[in-house]
């Protein structure tokens, strides 16, 4: 995956352009958070995680974090039955592909059927493509599979966007609270996600992260001195 600053390369407008620019934006920001940990952004971006919090193929997560221009919903409604049911399968093969049961097995029609109430005929022709979803069908393997809701229709801009928000908004500034906090002697912390509205991409550690890196950076300047 490439580290630097994507590129909107891809012709983009619409709602896919607003997808990518706010992509861009958190990219930026990981970089930010990323180089205060003192790695780089391949070190702190999941590609693999993302695609499984997703459902979009590897290789796809990798080409919108480049800067690829999203796949949105078509305009001319007569497009948009094909555009939900390329978007179903897709996700739907991928939990069917990356999902184990307790004993590590890839789930089989039958435990599906079972799981869903949906047949097992019904789940093999909704797997191969052969049928079109409706929404009673999209909620219940939704359900089975442990994902949320929408899963299987959120178009990828949006659903990047929503996996890459928490990154921003808690993880990364979590990790450089622990690090900074055990740097100045604080070990017997619990970190809580804080109840910043979702999307803001800022959360209550982030405020704080500045006044705790002057700390660090005056308790490393006094140890210099008392060491010189």
């Amino acid at each position: 995956m490439n580290t630097a600053d994507p590129i909107l390369a891809s012709p983009c407008s619409g709602a896919a352009r607003d997808d990518q620019l706010e992509i861009r934006q958190l990219l930026e920001q990981v970089d930010g958070l990323a180089r205060r940990l003192g790695k780089s952004r391949d070190q702190v971006l999941d590609v693999p995680g993302l695609s499984h919090a997703t459902g979009i193929p590897h290789g796809r997560v990798e080409e919108l974090l480049a800067g690829a221009c999203p796949v949105a919903p078509p305009e001319p409604h007569e497009e948009l039955k094909a555009y939900n049911n390329s978007l179903f399968l897709q996700r739907v093969t991928l939990l069917h592909q990356t999902r184990a049961d307790a004993k590590g097995q890839r789930y089989s029609l039958r435990a599906i059927a079972r799981g869903t109430g949906i047949s097992t005929p019904q789940i093999g022709h909704l797997l191969e493509g052969e049928r079109s979803p409706n929404n009673d069908h999209a909620t219940r393997i939704e359900r089975f599979f442990g994902v949320p809701e929408g899963f299987c229709s959120r178009p990828e801009g949006a659903a990047l966007i929503a996996a890459l928000r928490p990154l921003v908004a808690e993880e990364l500034p979590q990790l450089i609270t622990r690090e900074l906090l055990e740097e100045l002697g604080v070990h017997a912390v619990g970190l809580r996600r804080s109840d910043s509205a979702p999307g803001t991409g800022s959360s209550g550690l982030s405020s704080i992260l500045p006044a705790l890196e002057e700390l660090a950076q005056r308790q490393r300047r006094e140890r210099g001195a008392s060491a010189s």
